[in-house]
C-alpha cells in the first residue's frame, strides 16, 4: 500500500519521499492521475539520484477485465508514460507487477518462468515489464512481482481471509 509505504521510507529514511495518491489523500502527499499528461511536480524531482516506486493499477482482476479502457489508460498508457520519463531523466524504478503475468503452468513459478498472462491485469503488468526491459538500462530498474495486495492491516484484501469467505458462499463451487 503506497501510503504505508511512503509513511515508513520517511520513517528510516534520510532522504525525501514525494507520496502521491490517486482518490485517498495522504498528508504530505500530491494528487496524481497517470491517466493525464505527468505533472510538473513529478518531472522536476526526476533525476540520477531519484528512485521512482510505480505502485498505481487497476489492479483487482475482475475490474480490470470489466473496464478495459480504464485499466489501459492507466495500467499501460499512463504507467508507460511515467517509465518513459524516468528512463529519459536517468532516474531509477522499482515496478510493482504480479505473479499474473504467469500462468501457472510449470512447477516452478519463479523469475525465470515464462510470462504468460490469463488476464488483462497480467497482460497489463507484463505489457510494462516489457518497456521497462526495452527502455531502462538493467540494474536502474527492479520489477517486483507481489502474489497478492500487501496492506498493513492484514485485513484488506487478505489472501486467506477471502479463500475462506468464497468456500462458505452458497451456490455451488467458487473459486477460493
Amino acid at each position: 500500500h503506497g501510503k504505508d509505504l511512503a509513511s515508513r521510507l520517511r520513517e528510516i529514511g534520510d532522504f525525501e519521499v514525494i507520496g502521491t495518491f490517486y482518490r485517498n489523500a495522504i498528508e504530505g502527499g500530491h494528487h496524481l492521475d497517470l491517466k493525464r499528461p505527468l505533472p510538473p511536480f513529478l518531472l522536476d524531482s526526476l533525476d540520477k539520484d531519484t528512485t521512482v516506486v510505480a505502485l498505481s493499477a487497476i489492479a483487482d482482476p475482475r475490474a480490470a477485465f470489466t473496464n478495459l479502457t480504464d485499466t489501459n489508460a492507466l495500467n499501460v498508457k499512463g504507467v508507460g508514460r511515467l517509465v518513459k520519463a524516468v528512463s529519459r531523466r536517468g532516474a531509477r524504478l522499482i515496478f510493482s507487477s504480479s505473479v499474473e503475468v504467469l500462468d501457472g503452468s510449470t512447477n516452478v513459478q519463479d523469475e525465470m518462468a515464462q510470462p504468460n498472462p490469463l488476464n488483462t491485469y497480467g497482460a497489463s503488468k507484463l505489457a510494462i515489464e516489457r518497456e521497462l526491459q526495452d527502455l531502462m538500462v538493467l540494474g536502474t530498474y527492479s520489477i517486483v512481482r507481489t502474489p497478492w495486495i500487501i496492506h498493513k492491516d492484514l485485513q484488506s484484501r487478505c489472501l486467506i481471509k477471502d479463500a475462506y469467505q468464497n468456500m462458505l458462499k452458497k451456490g455451488g463451487a467458487r473459486l477460493a
